[in-house]
């Protein structure tokens, strides 16, 4: 009959072009979601980064539930897991692992920037005591300012 052969032509149509979109759309959805993640993870990283250099590092130490340090860790932690939740729904065990590796090096950064702070302190603080000995008194208790104001005026 005309009208089960039009049917057939047009599913037979629809199928064809059905199968083309398909493939482009999820091919379209997994480059959205992919770039979903990785702004998802930047945004995590960035919170991160913010959060450790304001409360520090050292996730151990007692912390008085009242201060605001201790706030912004538990802000930071709802964030997290909500961010990752996220990444999970998009891309699931892997987006995941790619997560906690990404906020693990941030973690890891602002730690060697820590020591290098407090390396530099301790530099900075051996040198002013350094220069704060050589400007005290000089064995007949003479300073060495002054020491040095006497030479310039002969």
């Amino acid at each position: 009959s005309p009208s089960s052969s039009s049917s057939s032509s047009a599913a037979t149509a629809f199928d064809a072009a059905w199968v083309p979109y398909l493939e482009h759309f999820v091919a379209w959805k997994t480059g959205d979601a992919a770039m979903l993640e990785r702004e998802l993870i930047r945004i995590a990283v960035e919170l991160e980064g913010s959060m450790l250099r304001k409360c520090g590092t050292d996730a151990t130490a007692p912390q008085d539930p009242t201060d605001d340090r201790a706030a912004m860790r538990a802000a930071s932690a709802e964030d997290r897991k909500l961010l990752r939740s996220k990444v999970h729904t998009l891309s699931g065990d892997a987006g995941c692992a790619r997560f906690d590796a990404a906020l693990c090096d941030v973690f890891l950064m602002v730690e060697e920037e820590e020591e290098e702070a407090a390396e530099d302190a301790s530099e900075e603080a051996e040198t002013e005591a350094a220069a704060a000995g050589g400007h005290g008194s000089d064995e007949g208790g003479v300073s060495a300012v002054a020491a040095a104001a006497a030479a310039e005026r002969r």
